[in-house]
């Protein structure tokens, strides 16, 4: 975005340093998880979408020397810039609550999330044949892309239950290591509003520690205690 951007305004030196050959839209992956969009529309290649007026580096960076202007390359090589720009993102970490990565893995675990391109059809997968219990809705307490996101997929599914006259076999629950719905007041205050008129059941200042895939058993702990 910002290559293109700086080449839409005559910078003619302009180059991306991305390792990635696919470009995954994530924005949609809550739709493909409730079902609203295809999984296909999230994914294309890299070649067409890089923007034409910036210069491709399929590779990652491994260092920056600041002070003589200098990013070192996986594969050792090294670019002079003038001006550098670092988005360095966020990486899903699978494998930092015990359980997590072999219950994501698992597609009969019910155990989703829509924060990857696969995950997001599983998500989609597991809501459309869930018709009554226990529904746990939750965030980690690290940033997250979107933090919106885990409460829109919750939304959604409640929303849907709803329409297929299930709602009353189901509780919905948000556990969430925040004190609020939202960590915005204007919009937290609107939702407090929409939780108690849609039955969704809170549970405040917890924080997920492990997941029992084979039982289905969600461990969390308690920050206030």
């Amino acid at each position: 975005g910002v290559s293109a951007m700086l080449g839409n305004e005559g910078f003619t030196n302009v180059s991306c340093i991305e390792p990635k050959d696919k470009h995954y839209y994530q924005p949609i992956w809550s739709m493909v998880g409730c079902g609203a969009a295809d999984n296909s529309v999230s994914v294309r290649n890299m070649k067409d979408v890089f923007p034409s007026n910036a210069k491709w580096i399929q590779n990652s960076a491994s260092n920056i020397d600041a002070e003589n202007n200098i990013v070192t390359l996986a594969d050792g090589t090294k670019m002079e810039y003038d001006y550098l720009v670092v988005a360095a993102g966020l990486e899903a970490d699978w494998t930092a609550l015990p359980g997590l990565d072999e219950a994501m893995k698992d597609e009969k675990s019910g155990v989703v999330s829509i924060y990857d391109y696969h995950y997001a059809e599983k998500t989609w997968n597991t809501i459309r044949n869930f018709t009554k219990g226990r529904a746990l809705f939750t965030m980690p307490t690290t940033p997250v892309k979107c933090p919106g996101a885990p409460q829109k997929i919750m939304w959604q599914m409640e929303e849907r239950l709803r329409d297929h006259r299930m709602r009353d076999n189901c509780d919905v629950e948000w556990w969430v290591p925040g004190g609020a719905m939202f960590g915005v007041k204007k919009y937290s205050d609107m939702l407090d509003i929409l939780q108690k008129e849609r039955n969704i059941i809170p549970h405040f200042k917890h924080a997920l520690q492990s997941i029992d895939g084979p039982n289905k058993v969600a461990v969390f702990k308690d920050l206030v205690t």
